[in-house]
């Protein structure tokens, strides 16, 4: 089953050091906060995929033009935009993602992770794909407890503004009508 999701393309940014039949780090908590397991869903939707955007949204009605994002209206909005270069999220994203750089930096630091390549797509999407090469359960608790948090509250608060965005241009396109 493993080697079988390793090939899904869905799958890509999913660490594989989970157990069949256990879940997944990232659909996990340590905490009964309702604002972290609200935000769940969304990291899971990003992390499988299977967040609707733009580009995704044109492929099912086979139009390029649809592709484009439609809050900066300069490029095509794919995972990357969204989560790290898209205009009208980056007052949403700066502050988090700096925290989570600041928080990675110190935290991982004592892990002896210098020569790890960090992806900064991967680190938010599933952190604890740099488990692979740790094998220690005190740097699975740092992620658990610091990392994926903040990489949960980036996505889920880049998804909140994102559709409030949206909601506004559908509004003042209905009173232009």
């Amino acid at each position: 089953m493993l080697n079988q999701a390793k090939l899904d393309t869905s799958l890509k940014y999913l660490s594989f050091i989970y157990k069949p039949g256990q879940c997944h780090p990232i659909a996990n908590t340590n905490t009964m906060n309702s604002r972290e397991i609200i935000r769940i869903p969304t990291k899971l939707k990003i992390a499988t995929v299977s967040y609707i955007l733009q580009t995704i949204r044109a492929k099912f009605i086979n139009n390029t033009e649809l592709s484009i994002c439609k809050l900066c209206n300069e490029t095509e909005e794919t995972l990357p935009h969204f989560l790290l270069t898209c205009k009208s999220l980056e007052d949403i994203r700066k502050p988090i993602l700096e925290d989570l750089i600041n928080s990675c930096s110190e935290e991982l630091a004592v892990f002896n992770m210098k020569d790890e390549h960090f992806d900064m797509l991967q680190l938010i999407i599933d952190p604890f794909t740099y488990m692979a090469g740790l094998r220690n359960e005190k740097a699975f608790e740092v992620i658990q407890n610091i990392i994926d948090p903040k990489c949960r509250r980036l996505c889920y608060n880049l998804h909140c503004e994102r559709y409030r965005l949206l909601q506004l241009d559908d509004i003042k396109k209905k009173k232009r009508k």
